[in-house]
């Protein structure tokens, strides 16, 4: 198992929610040969809330809809193995088998 955790905070801007830099090591570790990679991210993924803003930005993937569209895609057609995501600050508990997740479809 690879636990892959991503700082979704610190280089966030108004147009992205993870910099070049963090999204080409992402895609490195997401190739790697281990079966299951589990990615533990402070936003939450699988929600489909309208946009914020289309330029101020946000703190969840929703806030940033072509990314999250292309990051999902990026995930279901070259991530090694089963994908897990895991995300804490939303105030709440929840899970979901991947049925609702329309970005990438992992649990």
């Amino acid at each position: 198992v690879r636990f892959i955790c991503t700082d979704l905070r610190y280089k966030r801007t108004a147009s992205t929610m993870m910099d070049a830099a963090q999204r080409a090591w992402f895609e490195t570790q997401m190739q790697q040969p281990e079966p299951v990679k589990v990615w533990v991210m402070d936003a939450p993924w699988i929600i489909s809330d309208p946009p914020t803003s289309p330029t101020a930005g946000g703190d969840k993937w929703s806030d940033y809809p072509d990314e999250h569209d292309d990051l999902g895609a990026w995930i279901a057609a070259n991530a090694v193995g089963q994908v897990i995501a895991i995300h804490g600050d939303m105030h709440a508990l929840s899970a979901d088998d991947g049925t609702n997740n329309q970005w990438g479809g992992f649990p």
